[in-house]
């Protein structure tokens, strides 16, 4: 089934992305959408800790504002000139929240689901005898009947 590309999503990832990059603090840039067509943004922060990226601030801001389902994100570079996979991290976390979610990447942009950008989680369910995700809630299990 083909998917739409969300282009209104790229073009307020792209002007996020020009506004707040200062090529020190902040590089990167992504926007999500929410079922309810909402927009959450977020910005990469640098620090000598190892700051978040933008797409683990978006899972954050959109906690805060009540938005736990989103099902599409966009990811951008070099001042929001280029669309970016999400780092393999990041890739996990939104997996974990939100395991339907679709990624836009490329140029052309193409719609990725986010389990074919991560095609082998980890997935805590497998070590706790409980059942349970590291969300808390419980997913099929990808290698039952092999």
């Amino acid at each position: 089934m083909a998917r739409d590309i969300d282009f209104d999503l790229i073009k307020e990832a792209k002007e996020l992305a020009s506004r707040c990059y200062d090529g020190k603090n902040h590089h990167v840039a992504a926007a999500a959408r929410a079922p309810d067509g909402r927009t959450v943004v977020g910005m990469s922060v640098s620090h000598f800790l190892g700051g978040p990226c933008a797409e683990v601030v978006i899972i954050g801001s959109a906690a805060a504002q009540r938005i736990y389902e989103l099902t599409t994100m966009v990811v951008v570079g070099l001042a929001g000139r280029v669309l970016i996979p999400p780092c393999g991290r990041c890739r996990q976390a939104l997996f974990d929240y939100f395991p339907s979610m679709d990624i836009l990447i490329g140029d052309p942009p193409a719609v990725i689901p986010i389990a074919e950008l991560l095609p082998l989680p980890y997935r805590r369910w497998l070590t706790d005898p409980r059942g349970v995700s590291s969300m808390g809630g419980n997913h099929e299990d990808p290698f039952a009947g092999r």
